[in-house]
């Protein structure tokens, strides 16, 4: 069974480090935001897959596609000539699926072709109807919508090349069920849980956690959650200015089942001992969908001084590259993970930074590292690029 996963660019090798401990797949490759490797069974495990977007089974790779407008009804029947009575058998095997199954087809283009992907997303689902022995539900037809469905086929043009693939669970991994309120500028889950990932190098996810952990811009919880959901052993701290903010977190950390201690707090004044968090985890306000209020109004310095005091140990940011991190962490006497991860979230440039207290830099557990050091050696990412 050949699998696709789908994760944010830049996070690649956290993705592939997450893979190889939950299912340990015999071999495994990186790509621009994909990572593929093969099974002998479908595991249900792949649905527990926190730091991918999506996964699924991959039917196959068509090369050849071409460019013009001639091109998707071609590309439909090459499509519907995969195997797709197996790709859905495997689907069977981890969730139930109705006798006729409602379906909706999902195109990516990557770069100039002479048809759009809505033209070539109705062209593969006519014809794949009765392959599938489903309806074919049209994105053209609903209005641009799809939602509903059972099975969604996913189709990658890259170049010359199509991908064809099968997701395998019922939505994408991305949307979890316990985040149903957020705000603007709400951190998307899987970005989360790699925060987590990278900033725990001591912890191991499902068993004991990083001690204390905090953050001071909660917004809707997004950050503590995946952290507790990661590290159940862990005391998970969390603070926001927003009233409306902080409902949201309550109300999504009782969807997740987890205990986060609350408090409504200006991050420039917080409620917190110094000295007392053993890790914390952020996402500053960018000052583009939130600005920093209170006494960080049009500026961020006074946090940035203040963090060294109320960690003892580490501290994991992700911040817009404009707010300049890595240098303000320098500046407040931390030491830097020598490489900072620069992905693009919401449209914007920014860094991971993961930063210890004094002077030896912080460093990744040898998974990790190592998954790491292959992304960078096959030029899946680079040392100041994503």
């Amino acid at each position: 069974m050949r699998l696709l996963v789908r994760c944010v660019r830049g996070l690649e090798w956290v993705a592939a480090d997450e893979i190889a401990s939950t299912v340990g797949p015999a071999q495994l490759r990186m790509r621009r935001r994909e990572i593929r490797f093969a099974l002998p069974e479908p595991d249900p495990a792949l649905f527990a897959l926190r730091t991918a977007d999506d996964v699924f089974a991959e039917l196959g790779r068509l090369d050849d596609v071409g460019h013009t407008k001639d091109v998707p009804p071609k590309l439909a029947e090459r499509v519907a000539g995969l195997d797709w009575r197996q790709a859905v058998d495997h689907v069977r095997t981890l969730r139930p699926l109705p006798a006729t199954p409602r379906f909706d087809v999902v195109v990516s283009l990557e770069g100039r072709r002479n048809f759009n992907r809505f033209t070539l997303e109705d062209a593969v689902g006519a014809v794949l109807a009765t392959r599938l022995g489903g309806r074919f539900v049209s994105r053209t037809a609903d209005g641009g919508r799809a939602a509903g469905t059972d099975l969604t086929v996913r189709l990658l043009l890259r170049g010359d090349g199509a991908t064809v693939a099968l997701r395998l669970a019922s939505h994408p991994l991305h949307r979890r069920s316990y985040k149903l309120d957020a705000g603007p500028g709400s951190l998307h889950p899987p970005l989360a849980a790699a925060l987590a990932r990278i900033a725990a190098p001591d912890a191991h996810p499902g068993a004991e956690g990083p001690g204390t952990v905090a953050d001071p811009f909660c917004g809707d919880g997004t950050i503590p959650i995946e952290t507790l959901l990661a590290y159940p052993g862990t005391r998970a701290l969390a603070s926001d200015l927003d009233p409306g903010r902080l409902a949201n977190a309550h109300a999504n950390a009782h969807r997740a089942k987890v205990d986060i201690g609350f408090a409504r707090a200006d991050a420039g004044r917080l409620p917190w001992k110094e000295g007392g968090i053993d890790l914390v985890i952020t996402n500053p306000p960018w000052n583009v969908a939130v600005d920093a209020g209170g006494r960080l109004t049009g500026s961020l310095e006074r946090f940035w001084a203040d963090l060294a005091a109320l960690t003892g140990r580490n501290a994991c940011v992700i911040a817009d590259s404009g707010l300049e991190a890595p240098e303000r962490l320098r500046a407040a006497g931390f030491s830097l993970l020598p490489h900072v991860q620069r992905i693009r979230i919401a449209g914007r440039i920014s860094d991971i930074v993961l930063a210890a207290q004094g002077p030896t830099p912080p460093s990744l557990p040898p998974g990790l590292a190592g998954w790491l050091d292959r992304a960078l050696g096959t030029g899946v990412i680079g040392e100041d690029s994503f």
